[in-house]
């Protein structure tokens, strides 16, 4: 069963929309209230409402838009590398370990930064 929105009037204020769901308790039915949405928008609380009711919802790529893009592949690339080379190892068989702020400073001097 889809939940319902509510809505309650007020008097002197906007309307309250509640997120509310019904369940039977032996031959009552009880409602118990599961959000407050009237900080919400119009636009947000009709997109709730067709979300609720099964309505199909525009896709992520119309309602936003890319600026800019960092490129993220070597990321990957160096921890493989890294992970093959056994760089852990390496950085603790070291006889006076850096601390690490000391570490983070070294390794922004190196190419791999």
């Amino acid at each position: 069963m889809p939940l319902p929105l509510d809505v309650v009037p007020n008097r002197t204020s906007r309307p309250t929309c509640l997120l509310r769901e019904f369940y039977r308790d032996g031959a009552c039915v009880r409602t118990s209230t599961l959000a407050n949405l009237s900080t919400l928008s119009d636009e947000q609380i009709d997109a709730i409402r067709a979300e609720l009711r099964g309505e199909p919802q525009r896709p992520v790529g119309e309602l936003f838009e890319a600026i800019r893009s960092l490129p993220q592949g070597s990321v990957p690339i160096v921890s493989v590398a890294l992970h093959k080379l056994d760089f852990a190892r390496w950085l603790s068989s070291r006889a006076h370990s850096r601390t690490p702020l000391a570490t983070t400073r070294w390794w922004h001097t190196t190419t791999l930064a």
